[in-house]
């Protein structure tokens, strides 16, 4: 199982707080909204982690990097939506997978029920 996480977006609803920063890299205490997804995701053994950048690419780009998290660049991420933002990871998307917005906290739990109901499925 991999999760794709779409971190494009300009989060222009958040300003001022996002005029030099991305959402996803806001602070929750002393990690950023990125880092606890990946943290829960982790716990619950998905590794295989693609995070969708954009605004402020470099800067999402960068912390994944020291994570070891895997990145994707969406060049049209300024006039694009969620749709052309999951195009640039088109073939990450072949096996089952898990879809996340980069600005949702959530506790580890949330993910294993999820896992657990999707494997009742499959």
């Amino acid at each position: 199982m991999k999760a794709i996480i779409m971190a494009a977006g300009r989060a222009t609803r958040l300003l001022p707080l996002t005029k030099e920063i991305p959402q996803c890299l806001l602070k929750i205490g002393k990690k950023t909204i990125l880092e606890i997804q990946i943290d829960n995701l982790r716990k619950v053994g998905i590794d295989d982690i693609i995070v969708i950048t954009g605004y402020f690419s470099e800067k999402v780009e960068s912390l994944c990097k020291k994570i070891k998290t895997k990145t994707l660049f969406n060049p049209f991420y300024d006039i694009s939506g969620t749709a052309l933002t999951l195009w640039v990871a088109r073939e990450e998307l072949k096996e089952g997978f898990v879809f996340l917005y980069s600005d949702i906290l959530f506790d580890e739990s949330i993910v294993k029920g999820l896992l657990a109901s999707w494997m009742v499925f499959f």
